[in-house]
């Protein structure tokens, strides 16, 4: 009944996955949320059952850590600060904001914060109007 566990495929997927959570110590959320899906494809085809036509879990994977916050790692990009560009998660700039006015990154006094998806489009239509 077990035997499927005992397969090399399967092996070698339990070691990876163990040693990857191993090697890395305190890993980033994507990590573990991209370790996480690869353990539920490997039990999926291991029972012998069909996959859920949408698993939640896997769905919520960013599409790259680039799309993360540089900070927490914790929350997709959302806030741009002005002047600098330099970008982060809303909730990381807002405890920021509570005391110090100066960038995470570069320093520079921060004038305002734009919502990075408006950020994103002004900078595409400014670019093609060029």
């Amino acid at each position: 009944m077990l035997a499927h566990l005992t397969s090399a495929s399967a092996q070698a997927a339990a070691a990876s996955l163990v040693s990857g959570a191993a090697a890395s110590g305190c890993a980033p959320p994507t990590y573990v949320l991209a370790q996480l899906c690869t353990l539920h494809r490997l039990l999926v085809s291991l029972s012998g059952h069909p996959a859920p036509a949408h698993p939640a879990l896997c769905s919520l994977q960013p599409t790259s850590e680039e799309d993360l916050c540089p900070i927490c790692y914790a929350h997709p990009i959302s806030a741009v600060f002005q002047p600098c560009g330099h970008k982060s998660c809303k909730a990381c700039i807002n405890q920021h904001l509570m005391n110090n006015k100066d960038c995470f990154f570069c320093k520079a006094t921060i004038v305002s914060v734009e919502d990075w998806e408006k950020a994103a489009s002004a900078s595409t239509t400014t670019s093609s109007a060029a």
